[in-house]
C-alpha cells in the first residue's frame, strides 16, 4: 500500500528502526506523451573484486560515482550494478540509500548488482563454453551467485518490478578461456520471460563485441521475450558517466522516475544508440 511506515527489529540487546516510504506503480496511459531520458544501465562504484577488500574500502565509494555523473549533467538515470558476491544485502541498501541521497533529485538511481549464473558446456564443435554469464539485476530482493537459473530467479525472489538483463553477453577470454553464450533457445525456465528485458548489446569503451552481443538480442527476440537493447559502461571508477562510454540506453517515459523507468524497461520502451 501506498504511504509511509517505521519498520522496527529486534536481536538480542540490538535493536534497529528503518523508515520505509512505499510508492505507487505507474504504467503508461495512452494519452501520455513520451520523452527521451539518457543514462547507463551497467556500472559499478568500485574496481575492487574481493569480498573483504570491498567493505574494508577507502576510496571509490557510491559518492564518488554519484557526484561525478550528477555534476556531468548528462545522464537522467544510472544503475548501481555491483558485483553480487561483494555486499550483503544490507550494505546493498545502504549504498543505494547513499547514493539516492547524493543523487538529490537530479538523475535516478536504481539498486541493482551484477548477479553472475555459471553453467559450464560445450559449444557444438565440443570446444567449452559457459551457457550462461553475469546478469544485471534491478530492484531485486536478494544476491546471487549461482550454478543454475532455477537458483539464480529462487535467489532474487522477483517480484513484478524486478527486471534482469544480460550483460555482456559475448566476452571472450574473460573469466574463462571460452566464449559465454546464454543459449535462450534452450532455456525453459519458468520465470525467465517474466525478469528478463534487456540484453547489453553495447559494453564499455570496446565495439568490437557489439556484433555478436546484438546477435543475443536477436535470439532472445525469436525465443519470444519482451526485450529491448540496452548500452552500459560497465566502469568501475574512478572515472564515471558519458565521458567514459561512447554509448547510451535511452529510456522513453513521460517523466523522470523511478516507477516511470521501470515500467518501461519491463514493457521495451527503451533503445542503446552511440549517438
Amino acid at each position: 500500500q501506498k504511504g509511509t511506515a517505521t519498520i522496527t527489529a529486534v536481536c538480542g540487546n540490538e535493536t534497529a528502526v528503518c523508515e520505509v516510504s512505499v510508492r505507487e506503480a505507474k504504467e503508461l496511459q495512452e494519452d501520455e506523451p513520451l520523452l527521451h531520458w539518457c543514462g547507463d544501465l551497467h556500472a559499478h562504484t568500485t574496481n575492487i573484486h574481493s569480498k573483504d577488500a570491498f567493505r574494508a574500502r577507502e576510496e571509490e565509494f557510491p559518492e564518488d560515482m554519484v557526484t561525478q555523473v550528477r555534476e556531468e549533467g548528462i545522464f537522467d538515470f544510472q544503475i548501481i550494478s555491483d558485483h553480487a558476491g561483494l555486499p550483503d544485502l544490507a550494505e546493498l541498501y545502504d549504498i543505494y540509500r547513499t547514493s539516492e541521497a547524493c543523487a538529490n533529485g537530479d538523475f535516478v538511481i536504481l539498486p541493482g548488482a551484477e548477479a553472475e549464473v555459471d553453467i559450464d558446456s560445450t559449444d557444438d564443435y565440443g570446444f567449452p563454453q559457459r551457457s550462461s554469464g553475469e546478469v544485471l539485476s534491478i530492484n531485486m530482493e536478494g544476491l546471487c551467485v549461482t550454478k543454475s537459473w532455477e537458483d539464480f530467479i529462487e535467489g532474487i525472489n522477483p517480484s513484478s518490478f524486478t527486471i534482469a538483463g544480460l550483460a555482456h553477453p559475448q566476452i571472450v577470454g574473460y573469466s574463462k578461456y571460452c566464449m559465454w553464450g546464454f543459449r535462450l533457445a534452450e532455456q525453459t525456465i519458468p520465470g525467465m520471460k517474466e525478469i528478463l528485458h534487456f540484453v547489453e548489446i553495447g559494453n564499455g569503451k570496446d565495439r568490437q563485441a557489439n556484433l555478436i552481443n546484438e546477435r543475443v538480442y536477436s535470439t532472445a527476440l525469436d525465443c519470444g521475450y519482451v526485450i529491448a537493447p540496452s548500452c552500459g559502461s560497465d566502469s568501475h571508477g574512478p572515472v564515471w558517466g558519458a565521458s567514459f562510454m561512447p554509448g547510451r540506453t535511452i529510456i522513453l517515459a513521460p517523466e523522470k522516475s523511478k516507477e516511470r523507468f521501470l515500467d518501461a524497461i519491463k514493457h521495451a520502451r527503451m533503445y542503446a544508440t552511440e549517438n
